[in-house]
C-alpha cells in the first residue's frame, strides 16, 4: 500500500480495501515528506498478530486487543522479500510512517 508525498494533506487516510462488517480500516501516512509504502501482509499482521501468534500475543501486539478498535505502527517484516525486489526499489518507497487504525462500533448492551 503505497502513500505518496503530498504536503498540502498532512496525515492523509486510506480506507484499507476490505471491510469486515461494521469495522473500519484506515491506513493513516504520518510524514508526507517520504515515500512510505507497506505490504498488505504487514497489515494484517499489523492487525491480527500474525499466523504465528499465540491468543495472547493477539491480545497484547495487535490491534485485535483493542475492543473498540484503536491505532498501531505497521509491525514491518523487513526480511519480506517483496522490500528488496526490483520493483519495490523503483518506487522510492520506504517501509515507515504509516498507521493502522481499526474503527469497531461498541457493542449494544
Amino acid at each position: 500500500m503505497p502513500a505518496r508525498k503530498n504536503r498540502s494533506e498532512p496525515c492523509q487516510e486510506w480506507m484499507v480495501p476490505e471491510q469486515i462488517g461494521s469495522t473500519l480500516v484506515l491506513a493513516k501516512h504520518m510524514d508526507m515528506g517520504i515515500n512510505s509504502s507497506v505490504s498488505f501482509a504487514d497489515i494484517a499482521t499489523t492487525i491480527d498478530g500474525g499466523a504465528d501468534a499465540t491468543e495472547v500475543q493477539k491480545l497484547n501486539k495487535s490491534l485485535l486487543g483493542c475492543p473498540y478498535g484503536g491505532q498501531f505502527a505497521v509491525q514491518v517484516n523487513a526480511s519480506d522479500p517483496v522490500y528488496g525486489s526490483e520493483e519495490y526499489k523503483a518506487t522510492g518507497g520506504v517501509p515507515r510512517f504509516i498507521l493502522i487504525k481499526v474503527v469497531k462500533p461498541k457493542a449494544k448492551a
